[in-house]
C-alpha cells in the first residue's frame, strides 16, 4: 500500500477597490486577478505543473472587510 501524496504552491494579486469607513476598518471589492501555482503530486515520474493565470471575470466578484492596525 503506498501513501498518496501532492503539494501545491500558489500565489494571487488582485485588482480591486478598498472604501474605509474608519481609520481602521474598509469594506473591499475585488474583481480580477494574476496568479502563479506551482503543483507536484510526488513519486517518481508523478505530473509536475507551473500554471500562471489571469482572470477578468466581473461574475466572480470577491467581497472582503480589512483591519488596518
Amino acid at each position: 500500500m503506498s501513501d498518496a501524496k501532492a503539494n501545491e504552491f500558489g500565489v494571487n494579486a488582485g485588482l480591486g477597490l478598498s472604501y474605509f469607513l474608519s481609520n481602521h476598518f474598509a469594506i473591499e471589492v475585488v474583481w480580477a486577478g494574476l496568479g502563479y501555482r506551482v503543483s507536484d503530486n510526488g513519486g517518481e515520474g508523478a505530473d509536475k505543473a507551473n500554471i500562471f493565470d489571469f482572470g477578468f471575470d466581473l461574475r466572480a466578484v470577491q467581497f472582503g472587510v480589512v483591519y488596518k492596525f
